[in-house]
């Protein structure tokens, strides 16, 4: 008997850890695609919204001078973890720039090291 309640909770175990936290809750792995506007916040659960789209560029000169208004980023699997999302995202640029790095960045739902995510708290 004890045998059969220690096989049942193993199988059980890893469907309870994949369950959604809440309704709004999903697997960045899940999300194919973002768009992203350089004038709208972040949804919030747990922080306060920031901006979706912010510039970090090499200097404060080249944000002032040029930043989309809208950048889509696709999912392009993942490296060594699930979770590790790859993205390649596009912007409308004018032809003197083109985009460097992207960083997609997510809070965690329930916390920080969450792998589970609110729906929209993404940003770039």
């Amino acid at each position: 008997m004890r045998l059969l309640l220690a096989l049942t909770t193993l199988l059980i175990a890893p469907a309870i850890c994949d369950t959604p936290p809440g309704r709004d809750a999903i697997l960045l792995s899940n999300v194919n695609t973002l768009t992203l506007h350089a004038h709208r916040m972040t949804s919030a659960r747990r922080v306060s919204p920031i901006p979706q789209l912010s510039c970090a560029g090499p200097s404060k000169k080249i944000c002032n001078l040029y930043q989309p208004e809208v950048m889509r980023c696709t999912n392009q699997g993942h490296d060594y973890d699930v979770e590790d999302v790859q993205w390649t995202c596009k912007a409308d640029l004018p032809p003197e720039f083109k985009l460097g790095a992207t960083d997609v960045i997510c809070e965690g739902y329930r916390d920080a090291d969450d792998k589970w995510i609110l729906k929209g708290e993404l940003w770039s």
